[in-house]
C-alpha cells in the first residue's frame, strides 16, 4: 500500500488525534500565540497528529462508523486537549492577573501595551512579566514538556477513553481558584512595599500640609516599585520555574482523574 492509501485508511484515526492536538494548541503558551499565522500553526498540528497516528496502537475497527457517535468523540478529544492547554495556561494568567494588582498599586492602571501573543490590551508590567514567564518557559523547554504531555496523554486517556465526571470539574474549579492565590504570591513583595509607602505618604501629608503629596507620590511610588521589582526579579524567575513543575503535575493529575 502507497503513502497515500495509507493515509486515507487512517483518516477517521487522523481526525481524532487532530482534534486534541488542536486543543491543546489552542490554549497552550507558545503555541496559541495570534502572531503566529494560522496556517502555521495549522500545519503544525497536522504534523503532530500524524507522528502520533504513526505510533498509536488504536485498530481500526475500535471507531465508531456511524457519524453522530464519531462527531461526539471528535468534540470530546477537542475538550480533553483544550482542557489540557488550559491548564497549563493558567500559570500565564496568573502572571498577567499579578501585573494588574502592581499596575493598580505603581499608578499604571491606565497605561496598556498591545500583547503580541494573545492580542489583547494588557496592563504594563503585567506584560512585562509575562514576557519573561515566557522566556523563562522556553529556556526550561516548557514546549518540548507539552508536547510530551500530548503524547503521555494517551497512555492515560486513549482514544475513546475520555469520561467527564464531577472530579474533573472540581478538580479545574480547584486550579482556576488556585490561580488567583497563586497571582497574589507574586505580586505580594510590590504590593505590600507599595502600601507602606501609601501609608508613609499619608503620614508626610498629615505632618506637612504644604507639601503636595500627589505629585510627589506618584513618581516615588514608581520608582520604589521599579527598585523593589529589580531586586525580586532572580525571585521571580524562581517562583517561575517552580509553577512550571507544578503545572506539569497538575496536567499528571488531571489525565490520571479522567482515566479513573
Amino acid at each position: 500500500m502507497d503513502a497515500i492509501g495509507l493515509f486515507l485508511s487512517k483518516l477517521d484515526l487522523f481526525l481524532l488525534v487532530l482534534a486534541r492536538v488542536s486543543g491543546v494548541f489552542q490554549m497552550a503558551p507558545v503555541f496559541s500565540g495570534q502572531r503566529t499565522p494560522l496556517t502555521i500553526r495549522a500545519g503544525l498540528a497536522a504534523l503532530v497528529s500524524i507522528l502520533v497516528v504513526m505510533v498509536l496502537p488504536i485498530a481500526s475497527d475500535q471507531i465508531p462508523r456511524d457519524l453522530p457517535s464519531f462527531v461526539i468523540s471528535l468534540a470530546g478529544e477537542f475538550i480533553l486537549g483544550f482542557a489540557i492547554g488550559f491548564i497549563i495556561h493558567l500559570v500565564f494568567v496568573a502572571v498577567q492577573v499579578a501585573g494588574q494588582f502592581i499596575d493598580m498599586m505603581m499608578g499604571f492602571g491606565i497605561v496598556n501595551v498591545m500583547d503580541p501573543q494573545s492580542g489583547i490590551q494588557m496592563p504594563l508590567l503585567g506584560n512585562f512579566l509575562y514576557i519573561i514567564a515566557l522566556l523563562v518557559f522556553l529556556g526550561m523547554n516548557g514546549h518540548h514538556l507539552i508536547l510530551s504531555a500530548l503524547v503521555n496523554s494517551y497512555d492515560f486517556v486513549p482514544i475513546f477513553g475520555v469520561v467527564y465526571t464531577g472530579e474533573v470539574t472540581a478538580l479545574i474549579v480547584s486550579l482556576f481558584c488556585g490561580m488567583f492565590i497563586t497571582a497574589m504570591k507574586i505580586a505580594v513583595p510590590l504590593v505590600a512595599t507599595l502600601f507602606v509607602t501609601d501609608v508613609a505618604l499619608g503620614l508626610v501629608a498629615r505632618t506637612v500640609p504644604q507639601m503636595n503629596v500627589f505629585i510627589v507620590g506618584l513618581p516615588l511610588k514608581i520608582i520604589v516599585g521599579l527598585a523593589i521589582l529589580t531586586t525580586i526579579m532572580t525571585l521571580y524567575v524562581w517562583m517561575l520555574g517552580v509553577l512550571f513543575t507544578q503545572i506539569f503535575e497538575n496536567v499528571d493529575l488531571f489525565l490520571r482523574i479522567i482515566a479513573n
